[in-house]
């Protein structure tokens, strides 16, 4: 039997030169990030030699998770093709009975974070996951003295997940803190001149970083390159988004948080804040979608009930700057659509064990539905509606493609590069607004989750 010490022995014997053309006729990249697995030899040969990138490395999007609106319940569902051979929910096989240890927080490359205090990251095409410690007890950066904060000022952070499976099997979990919301005028004596006065984020910020591969948090200092966002005191009155957004591009998090976008470069210790699109208001968390799709990072933004733009950040150097990709009043568009229900390429499951399949309405395929009222375009002050006809489901991993949930309970895919849509199928929710989150899944198979 052939084992891992003996292929690496043999790998010995052969030249780099050589072994890196055998490996690059291994075919699909997915391959290349397999055998990369396989000992330290092929690892070296395949990093030195470039032979797996991961901007070259195709996504395959089979599926879409959603968490609903329910009391933070951790009830989500899984939509997918027809076709996928691979059952992904329920989720019931995780080592919990607690219903809110299985909501999906953050997704990354085929890894799911699960759970708000206890965590967990699975791997749903493996079924393999592992249990994270809590992270060290820090304040928000700047309000170490603020006396009011003292017993609250641990807890307001939020951790989102990175793994990239053409690096590293490994994966990383950070811990980001953020200034509280106090909406109203008479709470800011909680605060002194001087604490609302500080820089956020700052200059220095502080991140707590778990790793997969020491399982331990390690604190590590990120300096920040250019302005700030603005005051603390002006944070304490900006709602923090209840999205927890992120995406992973390049070795770059994309983090929102207020009313910017924090791009957090992980291999020289930097951070810039990015200003949102005009338009795009946190307060309303229906409203925007920030992730990654072919090109890199992008912005889908909601105004009216059924206007739609789509940005996308342009990077050069140090600079970064929205672009408008598609500015579209989607109403016609779906209404003359040629919707064939007959046709089900998609479907559904149900995220996990709780949740009451027979409670659900099933909307008619036939269903009539109001298109609502006229749309109006962006204010870049004040507020957008709090109520869309559509809800944003995220961008697929490698098609310049948005996809979106309709009032007839449809599934849409909207191509926003040549302006063409597709109904991927029926996706019942029992009011318009019912979808809290939703993340665009891409399998991975590789890495390995200890725990279990």
């Amino acid at each position: 039997m052939t084992t891992k010490s003996s292929v690496e022995d043999l790998t010995l014997m052969l030249p780099h030169d050589l072994l890196a053309d055998v490996l690059r006729h291994l075919g699909p990249p997915r391959l290349v990030a397999v055998s990369r697995c396989i000992c330290k030899a092929w690892r070296d040969v395949i990093d030195d030699h470039r032979l797996l990138r991961a901007d070259l490395l195709p996504l395959s999007l089979a599926g879409i998770f959603t968490v609903m609106h329910r009391d933070d319940s951790g009830i989500h569902k899984y939509f997918s093709p027809v076709s996928s051979p691979t059952i992904i929910a329920p989720l019931d096989y995780v080592d919990t009975d607690d219903p809110e240890c299985l909501t999906i927080v953050q997704h990354c490359n085929g890894l799911l974070l699960l759970g708000y205090e206890e965590k967990r990251v699975l791997n749903p095409a493996t079924r393999q996951w592992a249990c994270l410690p809590p992270p060290p007890p820090m304040f928000t950066p700047g309000m170490e003295d603020a006396d009011w904060y003292l017993e609250s000022g641990m807890d307001n952070h939020h951790q989102y997940l990175v793994f990239d499976p053409t690096v590293s099997p490994d994966y990383k979990v950070f811990s980001i803190k953020y200034v509280p919301w106090y909406p109203s005028p008479d709470d800011m004596h909680l605060a002194c001149r001087e604490i609302q006065e500080r820089e956020w984020p700052p200059s220095k910020f502080v991140l707590h970083i778990y790793s997969s591969r020491t399982k331990e948090w390690e604190e590590k200092t990120f300096l920040r390159e250019g302005e700030a966002a603005g005051k603390i005191g002006y944070m304490l009155q900006t709602m923090q988004t209840t999205q927890r957004y992120a995406t992973y591009w390049r070795g770059s998090l994309y983090v929102c948080q207020h009313e910017f976008l924090m791009r957090i470069n992980l291999s020289n210790g930097t951070y810039q804040v990015i200003d949102l699109p005009k338009g795009c208001h946190v307060v309303f968390f229906e409203n925007f979608y920030i992730g990654k799709s072919e090109k890199g990072i992008y912005c889908s933004v909601l105004y009216g009930f059924y206007g739609l733009q789509v940005w996308f950040l342009h990077e050069s150097f140090s600079q970064a700057k929205w672009k408008l990709k598609r500015d579209i009043n989607l109403k016609p568009l779906l209404a003359d659509f040629p919707w064939k229900y007959d046709n089900r390429p998609w479907t559904f499951q149900y995220g996990n064990v709780n949740d009451d399949q027979d409670g659900m309405r099933k909307a008619p395929m036939d269903e009539e539905f109001d298109w609502g009222i006229e749309d109006s375009k962006p204010q870049d002050s004040g507020y957008a509606p709090h109520r869309y006809a559509i809800s944003l489901l995220g961008f697929h991993p490698n098609e310049e493609v948005v996809f979106f949930h309709t009032p007839s309970k449809r599934v849409v895919a909207y191509n926003f590069d040549c302006s063409k849509i597709e109904d991927l199928g029926s996706f019942p929710t029992e009011s318009d607004h019912e979808i809290r989150m939703s993340f665009p899944y891409t399998p991975c198979q590789t890495g390995e989750l200890s725990d279990n």
